[in-house]
């Protein structure tokens, strides 16, 4: 279970009167571990098996289903991790390279005016403003390690944490653990958090690394605003030091915690309001009201809605938390240094009363209208997502040939095969994401305009080309149908190949064909294969 799941599901939800009905009910339900300490197992489960009200064979069932993953995962014949300091030290080195590569991929460009970006390494004066300016820190979200530090020294400070289940976690962490957490703590006692991600993962923030860019450039560097309101802002010194400087950059966004003010996502960290922070707002007008060639940069977790800003940015970056490589990350694509690759993986909306808005989003709903329907949008603002899912620019181009399916029909317990080119038609390396949707056209219930089913991530030269093929098994394209059972059924399905969600490149139709065919969970494929040819 997630963490005080079985728990809450009597607490919170009221399912069952006792911690042993809740215990029955949750393991009947399939829940083989409840996590992270005993609510309705252990010995409250062995009084409901004892009294009757719980079969023997279904813990034996739940019982087999644990040791069959043990086993598979090869516990039982390496109980035991070695503790030796310099193979545990030798082991988290290896994840560098993957963590620096993933915060290098994931950066992505939302908009660049007149090619703003790259900005030129030959820059005499920069700036560098806004919350994030100077942190390092802002890399390390709620679920690494140094926030759950901050959170736990919080804690014994006597203070309160958003992170479910943390009273129930002290409770079951082993006395070794909170020993070396102690230790961790009188570090962390006199030193800041941020001096710590420094010292312990060589974190740089993204003023650092522009220096280290950019060594013959003066930086600016003005934290102007912190993240939240509550925090006190000097909009005037960040106004002086746009002024003085050729660029700008505007370090914005939020600040995932479990524990602190600063907050404006996570979890147990829900906002109403999706907008950036006013004063943030205020800052970005502010800089913005100069002049000189700007760009946002906007760390965040969750969409945050950008159209009280967007208009006077010429440019506009974000960055999800990326650990140590955040702030470096980011600088390599503001300069050029790589070419931002990164895709939306989420909607940003214009405004949140469009929310809930996705890209499969149901035919005839949300945005997902036709074009001839009258009720298509809101009097005051277009009903379509500010940023679309899938979105991300490039510093070159890229041109897609036609989508050719195999064969025009396919039977419902086959699978299709199609393929298309794609061919980098501008001056630089760069990286695109294909993405393949499909959109079951005529079947008894509605279902989504637009699924994403697969999806190719392809570095090409100028010039150079590149032969994507999807294999589609037809069960990826199953729904629940009129009976309740997954289904595929004969009929049209279209398919079509983009850039994002709503930069299509090119479509084609297929027929499937056969009696309806009940999927089994055994037989559910999720994503299409695809290969990259020549």
């Amino acid at each position: 279970s997630d963490y005080v799941g079985v728990a809450w599901a009597q607490t919170r939800q009221r399912v069952a009167e006792t911690a042993e009905d809740i215990g029955a009910l949750a393991l009947a339900a399939g829940m083989d571990v409840e996590l992270p300490v005993v609510h309705g197992y252990g010995h409250v489960l062995i009084k409901a098996v004892q009294s009757g009200k719980v079969p023997e064979s279904i813990v034996n069932e739940s019982v087999r289903r644990v040791l069959r993953d043990k086993f598979a995962l090869g516990l039982f014949d390496n109980p035991y991790v070695p503790e030796n300091p310099i193979e545990i030290r030798a082991l988290a080195g290896e994840g560098r390279d993957l963590s620096r590569r993933l915060a290098a991929e994931s950066v992505t460009l939302l908009k660049n005016e007149k090619n703003l970006l790259p900005l030129s390494r030959d820059i005499k004066k920069v700036a560098v403003i806004g919350p994030h300016a100077d942190s390092a820190v802002v890399g390390f979200p709620a679920y690494t390690y140094p926030a759950a530090l901050q959170m736990l020294l919080g804690r014994n400070g006597g203070g309160e944490t958003s992170m479910a289940g943390a009273d129930a976690s002290d409770a079951f962490l082993p006395r070794e653990a909170k020993a070396a957490m102690k230790t961790e703590f009188q570090d962390l006692v006199n030193v800041s958090l941020e001096d710590y991600v420094r010292s312990t993962y060589s974190a740089v923030s993204l003023s650092e690394s522009v220096r280290r860019l950019v060594p013959g450039a003066e930086v600016f560097v003005v934290a102007a605003t912190g993240v939240v309101p509550s925090e006190p802002t000097d909009i005037p010194a960040a106004v002086v030091a746009a002024k003085k400087a050729d660029d700008v950059i505007l370090a914005d966004g939020g600040h995932s915690a479990w524990f602190g003010r600063d907050a404006t996502e996570g979890e147990g960290r829900d906002t109403a309001d999706i907008d950036l922070p006013a004063q943030q707002v205020e800052l970005i007008n502010a800089v913005t009201a100069v002049g000189k060639p700007t760009v946002a940069v906007v760390s965040m977790g969750r969409p945050y809605c950008l159209t009280p800003v967007i208009d006077p940015l010429p440019a506009v970056v974000t960055a999800y938390y990326g650990g140590p490589h955040h702030g470096a990350a980011i600088a390599d694509a503001l300069f050029g240094v790589t070419n931002p690759g990164g895709k939306l993986p989420l909607t940003i909306p214009r405004h949140v009363g469009q929310v809930p808005i996705h890209h499969g989003q149901k035919t005839g709903s949300g945005y997902r209208r036709t074009p001839a329907d009258i009720h298509k949008g809101y009097l005051d603002m277009p009903s379509t997502p500010l940023f679309s899912f899938g979105h991300g620019l490039s510093y070159t181009t890229f041109d897609y040939t036609p989508l050719h399916l195999e064969s025009d029909t396919v039977d419902a317990g086959g699978e299709a095969r199609m393929s298309l080119a794609v061919i980098n038609t501008g001056t630089r390396r760069g990286v695109e994401v294909v993405q393949l949707y499909a959109a079951d056209t005529a079947t008894g219930v509605t279902l989504p305009a637009q699924q994403l089913i697969g999806f190719a991530r392809i570095d090409l030269e100028p010039g150079a080309s590149k032969t994507i093929t999807f294999v589609v098994p037809m069960s990826v394209l199953a729904y629940t149908g009129l009976t309740g059972e997954l289904v595929i059924e004969p009929g049209p399905m279209e398919m079509s190949v983009g850039s994002s969600s709503s930069d299509i490149r090119s479509s084609a139709s297929f027929t499937v064909t056969g009696k309806t065919r009940t999927i089994k969970a055994g037989d559910r494929a999720f994503l299409s294969v695809a290969t990259l040819g020549s």
